[in-house]
């Protein structure tokens, strides 16, 4: 995203809770969303300040539906 306003790119972040949970059967760390007064955590912050991007792969509770495609 640009913006005439803005002197260099910026990018919308939705924040997660650290990795601190290990799934002992995948070794896999769990996150959560992050809240704050009951509302998702996000910010619009300078494309500078990112160190990396992370890929979430979601936890099902249920089975899955197996006509997704």
């Amino acid at each position: 995203m640009f913006c005439d306003f803005a002197p260099e790119p910026l990018v919308f972040v939705q924040w997660y809770t650290p990795l601190n949970t290990r799934d002992e059967v995948s070794g896999m760390y769990s996150v959560g969303v992050s809240t704050s007064n009951h509302e998702r955590s996000a910010s619009v912050i300078s494309i500078t300040a990112l160190v990396r991007s992370c890929h979430l792969i979601p936890h099902w509770r249920q089975a899955i539906n197996r006509t997704w495609t």
